[in-house]
């Protein structure tokens, strides 16, 4: 399997309102052909809606679903309880939900979300 880190996108994006220029995701993995097979979004912690400052995660998930490869998010926590993952799901889902009603060329409707709690051993799969 071959992969990269801080893959260029294929397509460009502005994000301070300045110049459009290639942005970078944080893994894709390749065919033994070369073609992109998926791209993936590391992160870590937990956020929900009453946070203050959601562009970077506006932002990976504008990416994601620009690009024309399959799009995986994965959400690597220390601890949750009942409600941590619930919340964490909701601001992804706003995320998409904005991002689909403010950018006209969205290449993948949907994503797949991974969600590993550490003290609890649990892995979450979910498609948003």
């Amino acid at each position: 399997m071959k992969y990269s880190v801080e893959t260029p996108t294929t397509k460009n994006y502005s994000f301070t309102g300045k110049d459009e220029v290639a942005a970078r995701i944080d893994l894709t993995v390749y065919n033994t052909d070369g073609s992109r097979i998926c791209n993936i979004e590391f992160k870590a912690k937990g956020f929900s809606c009453e946070r203050k400052d959601l562009l970077s995660v506006s932002k990976d998930v504008q990416k994601l679903l620009r690009e024309p490869e399959p799009a995986l998010w994965f959400h690597l926590l220390e601890s949750a309880d009942r409600t941590t993952v619930s919340k964490l799901l909701d601001v992804l889902k706003n995320c998409i939900s904005q991002t689909k009603m403010d950018i006209h060329d969205i290449d993948q409707p949907e994503m797949t979300v991974h969600v590993c709690v550490l003290k609890q051993q649990v892995i979450h799969q979910f498609q948003l």
